[in-house]
């Protein structure tokens, strides 16, 4: 529940602006604290008494309060105001207020005590996206690689680790670029950043590239960190299975000490980095927040928590313990939730989505976009190094350069030498192609960016006209992209 009030206009700003926005969590059923609507009349009676009693539980609260039935987090309007605005243009361009209703007290505790010793991962190191399967074949020369996420168990990753294979790789564009530490897309309960010792390739695993080399191994050991987990359970997203997904841009949201302080005793450290991770209810200790105590916390884990969180960030023992709670109860909430799921209603919704999707097809009709995508696909262009977008971006437009034209997908930027190739490439974007074989020596482009531009347009009407009546922005994304995927790989 989040409760807001509205005050447009100058004469307002400042009652505005110091407005006290209430997020509040029930951790109870609703119906224990109002009882479910009843026709008669004592019984309406005493359902709006409660109502005005849980009203009154949340105004009275100015600071944070929590119980066992309920969690309030009062924020300041003025405050969230700043957090979504775009200093550039100065307008509000939006911010994940989920953390406010899910995120534990410490977490809120730590970025304060961290102002000052906790910089973005961005600052540190940059990134790099994943192996596509696409781009692990049989026809590309054979190079050692890791397969799967499953396979690993430990820290540290060697080339004669029995879960590296010989497997055929694309040798051009970003595959083979050797990251010195990789991410898996998702996490379950069992929390694990790879150190790549001996630089083999991983198979759609995000690439993490410390700026620094000297701090390489000191990020792989702060990213193994139980402080990593609770910001890892923080940013990413809960998709099936109560699996937690993780994105490339979800990086730069993650906190580590600054550079200063990346000085870990790493010697120390060699045993944990080569012993088998457990799920993380084995390494702490703990299935619930009540059971966690800093002694059953497995020694050199909690060795390694000690030096981040107390002796850098300051935290007291009563705190850090709250990190092993909040830790505890993220995962385990989105375990039993994934659990509580009814299988059947998900497979139901499956169904639904993709009948959603054939009758877009239907009305969309022949098209002759896969014709056209088929001299574009890197699958049909083995010679042309494929230009790689790492990530969606609904908002990627051009932009006329001193030096020709450039597409600008989010923090990616592609050059083109006309504005024909740079256009035809941001429509490619724009239909969810993660990587386009482009050039402007294609004798055909100007062609095919008309009859592309064309279909484009009259498949995207179509798109928002069946979207339209889908409240769920997830759900409706989802089907657009399986549209525009369905669409250009079916065959005329």
């Amino acid at each position: 529940i989040i409760i807001l009030e509205k005050a447009e206009g100058q004469a307002n700003a400042v009652s505005r602006d110091t407005n006290l926005v209430r997020f509040v969590q029930l951790k109870k059923p609703l119906t224990d604290f109002i009882p479910s609507f009843s026709t008669n009349k004592a019984d309406q009676k005493e359902r709006l008494s409660r109502i005005e009693k849980l009203k009154e539980l949340v105004l009275v609260h100015d600071k944070y309060f929590e119980d066992e039935k309920i969690r309030i987090r009062p924020k300041l309007q003025k405050e969230l105001w700043k957090e979504g605005l775009k200093e550039e243009a100065q307008t509000y361009a939006g911010t994940k207020w989920g953390k406010y209703l899910r995120h534990p007290e410490i977490f809120f505790k730590i970025v304060k005590k961290g102002e000052g010793k906790l910089l973005n991962l961005a600052q540190v190191a940059s990134f790099g996206g994943y192996i596509h399967d696409n781009n692990v074949k049989d026809k590309f020369p054979k190079t050692k690689i890791i397969l799967s996420s499953q396979s690993i168990d430990k820290i540290t990753a060697y080339e004669s680790d029995k879960n590296v294979v010989m497997k055929g790789v694309k040798p051009s564009g970003n595959s083979r670029s050797v990251p010195d530490i990789v991410v898996g897309r998702t996490f379950n309960d069992t929390f694990l950043v790879v150190y790549n010792a001996d630089r083999v390739l991983f198979k759609r695993f995000y690439k993490i590239l410390a700026k620094n080399k000297k701090h390489t191994l000191d990020i792989c050991l702060v990213l193994n960190s139980t402080l990593q987990i609770l910001f890892w359970e923080c940013i990413g997203i809960t998709e099936g299975l109560g699996a937690l997904n993780i994105y490339k841009d979800d990086f730069d949201k993650i906190l580590i000490p600054a550079p200063k302080y990346l000085t870990l005793p790493k010697q120390q450290f060699e045993s944990f980095m080569n012993r088998e991770i457990k799920d993380i209810f084995e390494e702490i200790g703990a299935f619930s927040p009540e059971e966690v105590s800093l002694a059953k916390v497995k020694p050199d884990r909690r060795k390694l928590d000690k030096i981040i969180l107390g002796d850098i960030l300051g935290l007291t023992e009563e705190e850090q313990l709250e990190v092993y709670k909040g830790v505890v109860d993220l995962v385990s909430s989105r375990l039993q939730k994934a659990k509580s799921v009814n299988g059947k209603k998900k497979s139901k919704e499956k169904i639904i989505e993709e009948k959603q999707v054939e009758q877009i097809l239907n009305w969309i009709g022949k098209s002759e976009l896969p014709e056209i995508w088929q001299k574009y696909n890197p699958a049909n262009n083995p010679k042309t190094k494929p230009i790689t977008v790492s990530q969606y971006d609904e908002k990627a437009h051009l932009l006329k350069s001193l030096f020709g034209w450039q597409v600008i997908c989010g923090r990616q930027k592609f050059d083109c030498k006309t504005k024909d190739e740079a256009e035809l490439l941001l429509f490619w974007i724009l239909m969810g192609r993660e990587e386009i074989a482009l050039t402007s020596r294609i004798p055909s482009l100007a062609l095919d960016l008309t009859l592309v531009k064309k279909e484009y347009d009259r498949i995207h009407k179509i798109l928002n006209d069946a979207l339209d009546g889908i409240i769920d922005e997830k759900l409706k994304s989802r089907i657009r992209h399986l549209a525009w995927e369905n669409l250009l790989n079916r065959k005329e």
